[in-house]
């Protein structure tokens, strides 16, 4: 049941990392615009990978056959609603192409684990 339950506390954590993240009215970057870009996007498509493959791991922590769909929808909806957050906080706004670059980032995490890349 202790391990069930760190599972679950692991993506829930870096849900709030990323929702702290977001409550900043800007972050950090290089002064060139097309390095802040590259560099914030990746980062979108990373933290979001990461997160897709946390709700897998708590998703399928003793379960078979394996869940992908369920932990894709989980983090989807975050970024959704972190986006939504955005419109919320001082300098900062949501945009589709966001929830974009992090829908890549899950389906590159959800494509290796299909075995499909």
């Amino acid at each position: 049941m202790k391990k069930r339950l760190l599972a679950y506390t692991a993506p829930v954590i870096w849900m709030t990392f990323i929702f702290v993240l977001s409550a900043q009215p800007s972050l950090p970057g290089p002064q060139a615009y097309w390095q802040d870009f590259l560099l914030k996007k990746l980062s979108h498509m990373l933290v979001y990978g990461v997160l897709y493959i946390l709700w897998f791991n708590a998703m399928n922590f003793s379960g078979k056959p394996k869940r992908y769909l369920l932990p894709f929808l989980f983090t989807i909806s975050f970024a959704i609603s972190d986006e939504l957050h955005q419109i919320f906080v001082p300098g900062r706004m949501a945009t589709l192409r966001d929830i974009g670059y992090d829908t890549v980032g899950m389906t590159v995490v959800f494509l290796r684990f299909k075995q499909l890349i």
